[in-house]
């Protein structure tokens, strides 16, 4: 049920919904609201079937006492309120008698949601916060093949720097943006990158030891090969299956965002942690990225 990731707290704040599909959450509210009292549901209510959505989230298929024991209210109103979700489509029975489970209702939203959202629009105002704290050119980057793609470009009009333009391209194995997305891939895609292009031999630390500091670290720092004092800082962001979605990187004078005792890497970083909360993404999820290490075993 990966797709549920987070998705009742996409329901109850309504964020984006209305603008999607109006009658869906109209119709929503109008059942829940019916199934308790014909009242309009109150935050409380909302609250509690969060919690119980997460129970059921967490451990697939759950008894009304379990989930009772879990949310700390008592069975007769943990089943109330499961008769009310499961009403709504929030919810349903599971295999066995007795058993609740997620219901098709945050499947559909979440398919809707995943199709409708736009990555550079919902970063913007977390980039240009970006921009104003570290005074450096802000990009974000997408992997496309075996190339990281600049998607946005944000830069203050007092501070010019050599950074890429929007549109610019570069390969996955080049630059503090290429490395993050390429050290985030599944073990095997990244694997099959280094060795289709031979990087895995340059002489001194490996590409494949790289890439494991840089998903130990969780950001990679990289100076410009061909702009002398130019240095790029990237982290990664993760979609709300806990997948890598694209990179945020900062770029500017190696003295600005480098010699300041790692408040921009820490500043990246938590802007990237903010963009991927935003896509639906966990502390855990964002944590794991692809399970496997590039440096495990291929088998």
């Amino acid at each position: 049920m990966d797709n549920v990731s987070s998705l009742w707290d996409v329901i109850a704040s309504r964020r984006r919904l209305d603008a999607m599909q109006p009658s869906l959450v109209r119709q929503l509210w109008e059942d829940l609201a019916m199934a308790n009292s014909a009242a309009a549901p109150s935050m409380d209510i909302l609250l509690k079937a969060d919690a119980v959505l997460s129970v059921l989230e967490r451990e697939r298929e759950c008894s009304v006492q379990r989930l009772a024991e879990a949310v700390e209210e008592p069975v007769s109103s943990t089943y109330r309120l499961l008769a009310s979700l499961t009403a709504v489509g929030l919810a349903s029975r599971g295999a066995k008698r007795g058993l609740y489970r997620l219901g098709f209702l945050p499947l559909r939203v979440g398919g809707m949601l995943e199709s409708q959202l736009d990555v550079r629009e919902l970063a913007g105002p977390m980039l240009y916060a970006l921009s104003r704290v570290t005074g450096a050119t802000v990009l974000l980057w997408v992997r496309r093949g075996d190339a990281a793609v600049c998607i946005e470009r944000i830069s203050r009009s007092d501070v010019q720097t050599a950074a890429s333009r929007l549109g610019d391209s570069m390969p996955l194995w080049g630059g503090a943006a290429g490395r993050v997305l390429l050290a985030h891939l599944p073990a095997p895609e990244a694997r099959s990158v280094i060795s289709r292009f031979e990087l895995g031999d340059r002489g001194g630390k490996s590409l494949i030891e790289e890439l494991a500091e840089i998903r130990e670290a969780g950001y990679c720092l990289a100076e410009s090969s061909s702009t002398p004092g130019v240095a790029s800082i990237s982290a990664p962001v993760f979609n709300h299956r806990g997948e890598l979605e694209v990179a945020v990187s900062i770029s500017g004078l190696r003295k600005w965002i480098v010699e300041d005792g790692g408040a921009a890497v820490d500043e990246v970083r938590a802007t990237a942690r903010e963009i991927s909360a935003t896509l639906g993404c966990g502390t855990a999820e964002a944590a794991g990225g692809s399970a496997e290490a590039i440096g495990g075993s291929a088998e």
